[in-house]
């Protein structure tokens, strides 16, 4: 089985936020180049070469200027950063608040769809710890490659006012999603609380007669047909886009190139899950259609009008999408993915 049984229930801004430091930064020297940190650390390292005339460094026992130095820096260095404020949050923003406030939020949307692709490869048995830094921080640039901040809200400020994590402490808050377990799919009717009125009346037998009956109603006859949209024709297609076409055509169009590229990447950790890993391969492929669809691009379908000659195009739903991606992702290695429509 691959993961197309299974089904989940489940903007980019460009305006930066400012930022207030709440205090003005460290000036630096008339050449530009000595900042506030640079010059802590030279006091420690003068007042660290300096001797007195028997040889001994200063301060030994006196407190001299040497220990001073030394303490004042220490105490200075000691000091929390301080924190960078944002007026207010854009859509592209990911916000850390109490009881997953933020997940409502665009930016934390696009961020978790990228948390869930990468869970897989990050949970994997085999990927060692540099491995897992490197997934973090690769999530971590992605959202800061398309203008995004790390955000945490400051309980102890009165205005509730978000504040900017720094790279280390993001990809801490990433590394702490990835290492989440994914909720299990909802199994209707396998999982049930029971029933006073159902068991004293014998009412759930009945009902599993009747469900049992309709099973095989439906296996002789076929299950009903689909309900399907209306096809939602595209006059033109852009570099973004994903053809679908027989045959492998629409390969050498940028969107297709970049598609196969996320597909390559994904394929390992895709096809060592094992069979029983639906949700998890579910998560993979649902991750490149995002990949995609956030960056402005669409899934489109080629059909010939008949008798004509001509194609056109038709997009694809999100679900249609994802069959696709995991039809090319179960593609064994060096072998084209395969467009045909089953």
């Amino acid at each position: 089985d691959d993961d197309d049984s299974y089904e989940d229930d489940e903007s980019k801004g460009t305006d930066a936020p400012s930022v207030s430091t709440g205090a003005d930064a460290a000036e630096s020297s008339p050449d530009g180049t000595k900042t506030e940190k640079t010059a802590g650390l030279n006091v420690l390292f003068e007042a660290a070469m300096q001797h007195d005339d028997k040889g001994k460094k200063p301060g030994g026992g006196t407190g001299g200027a040497y220990t001073d130095a030394m303490r004042e820096e220490r105490e200075r260095q000691s000091k929390p950063a301080k924190k960078r404020y944002v007026d207010k949050p854009q859509n592209i923003d990911v916000r850390f608040e109490r009881g997953g406030g933020g997940n409502n939020h665009p930016g934390n949307k696009r961020y978790l769809n990228l948390v869930k692709g990468e869970r897989p490869v990050y949970q994997a048995l085999n990927t060692n710890t540099k491995e897992k830094l490197e997934i973090s921080m690769k999530i971590v640039r992605e959202v800061n490659d398309y203008g995004g901040l790390f955000l945490k809200q400051d309980e102890d400020d009165g205005n509730k006012r978000y504040y900017i994590l720094s790279t280390d402490e993001a990809r801490k808050k990433v590394m702490q999603a990835l290492r989440e377990k994914p909720k299990e799919p909802k199994q209707s009717g396998k999982k049930r609380t029971p029933s006073l009125d159902a068991d004293a009346t014998g009412l759930d037998a009945v009902a599993a007669a009747a469900t049992n009956a309709a099973r095989r109603r439906t296996a002789l006859r076929g299950r009903p047909a689909r309900m399907h949209k209306p096809k939602q024709y595209v006059s033109t297609f852009s570099d973004l886009d994903v053809r679908c076409e027989r045959g492998g055509g629409g390969n050498n169009h940028p969107g297709n190139k970049r598609y196969l590229q996320l597909v390559n990447d994904m394929k390992p950790a895709y096809l060592s899950l094992p069979d029983t890993a639906k949700k998890a391969k579910h998560d993979l492929s649902l991750a490149i259609v995002n990949k995609i669809v956030t960056s402005g691009g669409r899934f489109l379908e080629m059909e010939k009008i008949s008798g004509t000659g001509h194609k056109r195009y038709y997009q694809l739903s999100e679900s249609e999408a994802r069959i696709k991606v995991s039809q090319a992702l179960r593609d064994k290695p060096k072998r084209k993915p395969n467009w045909a429509t089953t």
